[in-house]
């Protein structure tokens, strides 16, 4: 319905109807950036990687189309390690993005190590959980961190209408679905069987155990 800035840090949505997700969607970073005035007066846009400005702990100081990303550390970064408040973060000096665009190039890539770090697995090229396993066999000496998101391969009842406004009837579904042997056959133990809401943040949803 509108969008209204109050005050310098503060913008206030106001939603024609309400809508769940509404947080997610203007937050998400694939919708959304913000971007300094001052710079698109002088320049006209925001085309030109050198004319980029951003509060990130990198600097984007190289790039070549097709064939890599080069950063620089952020001597201004405002962020401090959590675990170690007296040390400012990023800890790396430079960070390079190779742009590979052959499945065979990048594993073989990783494998020998020439990278260092290919991504999360279904957003990347780790693309399913049977390669993981073959990397594991191959080369015990990668380490791999598992990553837990929603599927949006899935349905969702009207909870609205009966008989899924009782929430009875929802927790018989939830129970009578075996999560675990799923997990561990398909998922190969991989997956959070955990059942939660379209959003997980505190405040938007109930806690299944609640």
């Amino acid at each position: 319905e509108s969008i209204t800035a109050t005050d310098r840090y503060t913008v206030v949505f106001k939603l024609k109807q309400p809508y769940l997700r509404a947080v997610n969607v203007i937050t998400d970073w694939y919708s959304i950036a913000i971007n300094p005035p001052e710079v698109i007066k002088e320049h006209g846009n925001m085309e030109d990687w050198r004319n980029l400005v951003g509060t990130g702990p990198f600097m984007l100081t190289d790039y070549v189309d097709g064939s890599f990303f080069a950063y620089s550390k952020n001597p201004d970064y405002w962020d401090y390690d959590e675990k170690f408040p007296a040390n400012r973060l990023p800890y790396i000096d430079e960070l390079r993005i190779q742009i590979m665009t052959e499945k065979s190039t990048y594993l073989a890539a990783l494998r020998t190590g020439k990278v260092d770090f290919v991504g999360w697995s279904g957003g990347s090229q780790i693309a399913s959980i049977d390669l993981i396993e073959k990397l594991k066999q191959s080369n015990p000496e990668l380490v791999i961190y598992p990553y837990s998101e929603g599927n949006e391969n899935i349905f969702t009842p009207h909870v609205s209408k009966p008989p899924f406004d009782d929430i009875r009837v929802r927790w018989a579904l939830q129970m009578a679905l075996d999560l675990e042997t799923v997990n561990n056959s398909y998922f190969k133990g991989y997956g959070d069987t955990t059942p939660m809401g379209v959003i997980a943040m505190d405040g938007f949803y109930i806690p299944f155990e609640e």
